[in-house]
């Protein structure tokens, strides 16, 4: 990342790094001053709290990155595949490593991809906690090829979606499994069917984005709560 960086924001992460490994923030504060700048702006937190030209140093950075991501794996979600931008749903960068236990690769290109909200809160969940990402598809490794590990099949129609994913390889199997994607392909079909469930399951979405990540309790009973109705 600090190689599309300007030295404003290479400042930032540096300093940001320093702080992590002394200890005075966890990855998930640092990070927080990257994805939401604005707000780093009026931390209280003299770790966290950037100046208004750092602010819009980093903003800069961030759309530079959040543009090489979404190229690279052509508009779709890293790991379920589904098209960015339908359904309203959330996209988010996501940590194929979790960085939380892996923070040395926190601003790491190679260790960054785009994952929908549903995968990305999913993975942190299951897979980033217990820190077994690497049982999962990597969609970042060399030469790697989703149709190895997974199959999927998606039709849409004005009034109808339906998905359907198989599992090929180990990891694909153990993605499919700990990604819920039989879930998604719930959720795929009857927000298609119900727009009142649609529109209620983007406006959970919506409101999973504005919450930090001190919030993980109320993250978790939103999250069930968008299971519960679909």
């Amino acid at each position: 990342m600090k190689k599309l960086a300007d030295p404003t924001s290479i400042k930032v992460l540096e300093r940001l790094e320093k702080y992590i490994a002394a200890g005075s923030i966890t990855a998930s504060q640092a990070w927080s001053v990257f994805s939401k700048a604005d707000g780093a702006l009026k931390s209280d937190k003299k770790e966290t709290k950037i100046s208004a030209r750092e602010c819009e140093s980093i903003n800069k950075l961030k759309e530079i990155v959040k543009s090489r991501l979404k190229s690279k794996i052509s508009g779709r979600c890293a790991y379920c595949k589904r098209v960015m931008g339908q359904h309203g749903m959330s996209w988010h960068i996501e940590h194929i490593k979790g960085k939380t236990k892996n923070p040395e690769f926190i601003f790491d290109m190679d260790n960054l991809t785009y994952a929908c909200i549903d995968c990305n809160y999913t993975k942190s969940s299951s897979i980033d906690r217990p820190n077994i990402s690497h049982l999962i598809i990597n969609p970042n490794s060399e030469s790697f090829q989703y149709n190895k590990h997974i199959r999927f099949i998606h039709i849409a129609t004005e009034n109808l979606h339906y998905l359907r994913y198989t599992a090929i390889s180990d990891e694909g199997t153990f993605t499919y499994t700990e990604l819920a994607f039989e879930r998604l392909e719930l959720i795929e079909l009857v927000t298609s069917l119900n727009p009142i469930i649609k529109d209620i399951a983007i406006r959970i979405d919506t409101r999973v984005d504005d919450l930090d990540d001190s919030d993980e309790s109320l993250k978790d009973f939103m999250m069930a709560l968008k299971d519960a109705i679909t």
